[in-house]
């Protein structure tokens, strides 16, 4: 097994890889070293390489927040400390701290943060479906995945 910062690059030669797949981790890293992380994926990737990236869907909880959508929310309390919870704020700010979340993404960000590093056939999928061979082992079922997860495809040209 291989522990490595990602901060730091990706111990990969460059055209080297396929398939980079990483799943609620961008997040937890500041942006600026989420845009250094995306050029290391560009670099290791060979031509032609997918990469796909699965995030917090920044939009939907924004929304989930504004427009009470109480469902969402008391379904993601129980992942929380559900006595300290009992607001949407606290829920909406446990979903970000709690779990130390350093950044948040929706789909036009990401688009974008793509597009200027170099990635092309830029496509948002649905979680556990998508263009890369067994998905659905690497993403099993789960409901709140499923709801709040942003899941985007993107090819190095």
């Amino acid at each position: 097994m291989l522990n490595h910062d990602l901060c730091t690059g990706i111990p990969a030669e460059d055209n080297s890889l396929e398939l980079i797949y990483h799943c609620h981790m961008l997040e937890h890293i500041k942006y600026n070293e989420g845009i250094e992380f995306i050029r290391e994926c560009l670099r290791t990737l060979k031509s032609g390489g997918k990469m796909r990236i699965v995030v917090p869907d920044l939009k939907f909880w924004v929304n989930a927040y504004t427009s009470n959508n109480n469902f969402f929310l008391s379904q993601y309390r129980k992942v929380l400390d559900s006595e300290l919870h009992q607001t949407k704020a606290s829920i909406f700010m446990g979903m970000l701290h709690g779990h130390d979340h350093k950044c948040g993404y929706d789909f036009e960000s990401l688009e974008w943060l793509l597009n200027y590093i170099g990635f092309s056939n830029i496509e948002r999928t649905l979680y556990a479906d998508g263009s890369i061979e067994n998905i659905q082992a690497m993403e099993p079922m789960n409901p709140l995945r499923v709801m709040e997860s942003l899941c985007v495809e993107c090819t190095k040209p």
